[in-house]
C-alpha cells in the first residue's frame, strides 16, 4: 500500500510512540506510506494532504465532524491505541480506503 494516514489526537503529541510502532510495522510488512500526527485544531488546514483519518480514543466524539471534510475517518479502538496494535490499526486504514 502506499497511502497517508494521518493520526489525530488532543493536542499531536500522544501518537509519537504509535507512529513509530506503525511505521516499523509497515516497513516489515512492506507498505510503504506516510504516517503523521496533528493536533484536532490542526486537522482543517491538512486533511486534503492525507487519504485517511484515524482519530485517537480521546477524540472520537470528533468522528463525524472530521466526516465532514471529505476523508475517510474512524476512532481507533481504545485498547488498540494504548497496545499500540499496529496489525489492527493497519487494519482499520485499509478498511476505510476500501
Amino acid at each position: 500500500m502506499d497511502y497517508k494516514i494521518l493520526l489525530v489526537c488532543a493536542g499531536g503529541i500522544s501518537t509519537g510512540r504509535l507512529i513509530k510502532k506503525l511505521e516499523s510495522y509497515c516497513q516489515e510488512n512492506g507498505d510503504n506510506l506516510k504516517i503523521s500526527a496533528a493536533g484536532a485544531s490542526a486537522v482543517e488546514k491538512i486533511i486534503s494532504d492525507y487519504d485517511v483519518v484515524l482519530v485517537g480514543p480521546q477524540m472520537s466524539y470528533r468522528v463525524d465532524e472530521l466526516k465532514a471534510l471529505g476523508k475517510p475517518v474512524a476512532a481507533i479502538d481504545s485498547f488498540d491505541y494504548a497496545t499500540a496494535n499496529c496489525k489492527n490499526i493497519m487494519a482499520l486504514a485499509n478498511e476505510l480506503l476500501k
